[in-house]
């Protein structure tokens, strides 16, 4: 994660069925196209707000999508949607390089549907003020090769990242849903349905509430 994700605690997303519908990939909502490469976006995951690890949500909706083309360069800048039941739309997508994947490297839409399961995030594995260089390595070592998701739901914890991560709609700080990275495991089967690469950035999902509206923004370490 970014060094301003200050002690949040959260939950690793894992590969695996638990009692909630969390879910990697699948078509439960339907996805916008791409204005840059011209194809559905991917439905990354989704998650049963009904699972207490939500309840700091309080959404209307009873699953949260997360919602990004992993094939160009459209998740590489600030993207804005709106969400509704079933549908996703694309608000604004912020588009410099108008890069695209090859074909053979590029991931379906939709993605393969696979269960997950949240578990908490371990004390060393929780981001802090006083974490040693060593501390911090072995944090980001975790992202990417044990597992590719991290859900929080708060807000950034620095007051210069709550206003610089505000809604298009509102004007109000957003909710620091999760935040993916591709699979870097030895084997990339941490989804074991596909190897779930798209370059190696993290991915960060904010989500406000009282509008419905989700922003993605690659932050890199």
């Amino acid at each position: 994660m970014c060094s301003s994700q200050k002690s949040i605690n959260g939950y690793k997303i894992l590969e695996g069925k638990s009692e909630y519908s969390h879910f990697f990939g699948g078509k439960a909502f339907k996805t916008p196209l791409c204005p840059n490469c011209k194809k559905p976006m991917q439905l990354i995951m989704r998650f049963d707000t009904s699972d207490p690890a939500l309840q700091s949500v309080h959404s209307i909706l009873s699953s949260l999508p997360l919602v990004s083309c992993l094939n160009c360069s459209g998740c590489w800048e600030t993207q804005f949607f709106k969400m509704e039941q079933e549908q996703v739309h694309l608000l604004s997508q912020n588009e410099e390089e108008c890069w695209i994947a090859d074909e053979e490297d590029q991931l379906p839409s939709p993605l393969p549907e696979v269960p997950l399961q949240l578990v908490p995030l371990l004390e060393e594995e929780i981001m802090k003020d006083d974490l040693s260089d060593e501390e911090i390595d072995f944090i980001f070592d975790q992202f990417g090769t044990n597992y590719i998701g991290r859900l929080f739901g708060g807000l950034m914890e620095s007051e210069e990242d709550t206003r610089e991560y505000e809604c298009c709609y509102c004007g109000n700080p957003m909710m620091h849903l999760a935040s993916i990275t591709e699979d870097m495991s030895e084997n990339s089967d941490l989804i074991n349905a596909i190897s779930f690469q798209f370059g190696e950035i993290i991915l960060s999902f904010f989500l406000c509430t009282e509008c419905n509206v989700m922003r993605t923004e690659n932050l890199n370490s």
